[in-house]
Formats: C-alpha cells, structure tokens, sequence
C-alpha cells in the first residue's frame, strides 16, 4: 500500500516540478467578488460583544447601561466582576469591556479594555464613546493583545490561512482533472491501487508543500515584520495540518467532479477562496453580516483557523479554543474525504 502512495506522490512532485499553472478568470471572479463584497462588507457593525463591569450604584451607571441596552450595535454581558469578563474578552465572545467605577468628587470614572486584534476595533471605540456622550466622564482607553494597535498584527496571521488555502484548494484542484484532460486516469485506472490510496498519493506533495509555506509565512510575519508569537510550535503545527487536510480535501473533491483544468481553477476560486478570504473574519466583523453568511462562515474551514491563528500569535495557547476550532476542522475535512471517496469512481463516465 505504502509503496503504491508514494509512486503516486512521486508521479505528482514530477508533474508538479515540471508544470507552471496559471489561473485565467475573466468574468465570474469579478462578479463573485462584487456579490461577496456587497453583503460581507459592513461599515456599520452590529451585534458587537461588549462586557460591562459595573461597581457603581449611582444612577448615572445605570443611565449609561440602559443605553447600551437600547443600543443596536451591542450584545452585552454585564458582570460585576471584571476578570470574568476578562476570560471572555480571550475566547472572542466580546470585543471590549467597558468597566463602571465611582470617581472623585462624585464622577464616574469608566475604562474601556479593548481587544486589539480585531480589524474594527477602532470602530468599535468610537461606537462606545458615542453611546456614553455627554455623561461628563473621561474615558481611558487600554488594548489587550495588540498593544500598539497596528493592523499588520492581526492581518499577517490571518494571510498565513490565504497562502495555506491557495495551496491546499487551488492547486490541489487540478491534480484529477488534469489526468481527465490529459486521458491519463485510464492508466491510473488499469493499475490496482485503491482508490484512498490514489487520493493519498495525490495530495502529499501539497500537504508538504503546505508546510514549506507555513514556515516561510512565519519567518515573514515573525522576523521580518516582527509580529509577536505567543503560542506555542506544536499547536501552530498541528492545527495547520489539520487545516491543510480539510482544505486538501475541497481541492480534491472540485478536481474529481470537475474533470477540467478551467472549471476546476474557476471552482476553486468562486467557491473555496474567495469565500474564506472574504467569510473567515480576517477583513470584516462577522457578527455585522447577514445571518445567513454567519451560518456559512461556520461552515467554512479558514473559519476556524484563522480564528487559531490569531490567537496564537496575539494572545497564546487556549486548549479550549484550539479543541473547539480542531475538531470542527477534522469534521469539516472527514466528511469532505468521505464526499470524495464516493464520488471518485474507478471510471471515466
């Protein structure tokens, strides 16, 4: 079995070796850019995660609050402590604690910690500091995880999720329509490798070539652009394996139903790329699309890796969080493999 994969895979790294694959879409690429564009883009973010840690009685704070109450912009949590508070600014389930104490000569005095490795979080500052206009308080600003508030620091860990991507999906698409365009699978076909152990074969150069890059992309961010890494190698390693599998998987099942080079490299973009690029919550809020691209964000695979990426370089190591994004990931790339196997077919009908 193993000797089978791998003359597969070594068929593969010479074909790949030897070829140059450029991707030419004309049309559809730019209207599915617009479409993705004009819902997914949002200037006006809503549903924002705000916590609040009250510790005043007076009736000001709580002016204050049934405003945010009122508010379309925010779903609030509102604790009296702040550590609480604190544990769920980590995890993602808010982006910013507005905390509530009394001040001298009878002001409040209220604190805004925000967390920095959002895009919008500036955004979502000013929406905070509009709410509580005109209560006379002074607002102190502090960011968690993105000290100096640069947006390279969470944009470059989320590129890495892209360079993984184009590899795992757009490549990876052409490997079985090639053989079909070229009148090669029937060979593959007369030969007595299984069909796991084709698929297999197929996708190893990618997978290593995946990891070639995940190196690159991480020396880039980490020495050059001096991005902070505060997680660990094992669990930058192993969730990116485990996201190169699933999007290896979506590679592959577009080249079998495709058949043809074109189709397969304009599927790939339409349908693999441009949605993580645009849906995974590395340009825009999530919680300020519509419902339904909510639903598909949390279909997607660059989804939860993204959202592991940055907390790895930004925040550190949450087992909690990489358990959750590991095995949406593995369930995502299972049933794709499961899609695959049926589909691919020791036939050329």
């Amino acid at each position: 079995m193993f000797k089978r994969i791998l003359a597969i895979a070594k068929k593969e790294s010479l074909q790949a070796s030897r070829d140059v694959s450029t991707f030419l879409i004309a049309i559809l690429l730019p209207l599915m850019l617009l479409f993705l564009m004009g819902y997914a883009l949002s200037l006006d973010p809503k549903n924002m995660g705000l916590g609040i840690a009250n510790y005043s009685k007076s009736n000001e704070a709580k002016q204050i609050i049934s405003k945010f109450h009122a508010s379309k912009y925010f779903d609030m949590i509102q604790s009296n402590d702040k550590d609480v508070l604190m544990d769920e600014l980590k995890i993602g389930k808010i982006r910013a604690i507005l905390v509530i104490e009394d001040g001298s000569g009878g002001a409040l005095s209220m604190q805004v910690i925000s967390d920095g490795s959002v895009s919008n979080i500036g955004l979502i500052n000013g929406y905070i500091s509009s709410t509580i206009a005109g209560g006379g308080s002074t607002i102190i600003p502090r960011y968690f995880f993105n000290e100096k508030l640069e947006s390279r620091y969470y944009l470059l860990p989320g590129s890495i999720a892209m360079v993984m991507t184009l590899i795992g999906t757009l490549l990876t698409a052409l490997v079985v329509a090639k053989e079909y365009e070229l009148g090669t699978i029937e060979m593959l076909f007369s030969t007595p490798i299984r069909m796991g152990e084709l698929i297999i074969g197929k996708i190893l150069p990618n997978f290593a070539l995946s990891l070639v890059a995940l190196g690159l992309s991480f020396m880039v961010a980490y020495l050059w652009y001096d991005i902070p890494f505060r997680g660990s190698f094992f669990m930058l390693i192993l969730i990116s394996c485990i996201y190169s599998f699933a999007s290896l998987m979506v590679g592959i099942l577009i080249s079998a139903l495709s058949r043809n080079l074109f189709i397969a490299s304009a599927i790939a973009i339409l349908a693999a790329f441009l949605p993580s690029f645009l849906l995974s919550g590395l340009l825009f809020e999530i919680s300020g699309m519509p419902k339904i691209l909510q639903i598909i964000t949390h279909m997607l695979p660059a989804y939860y890796y993204v959202d592991s990426l940055v907390m790895l370089f930004m925040v550190g190591d949450d087992y909690g969080v990489f358990a959750r994004n590991i095995g949406a990931m593995l369930i995502i790339g299972t049933l794709l493999f499961l899609i695959v196997m049926r589909k691919t077919k020791r036939s050329i009908e």
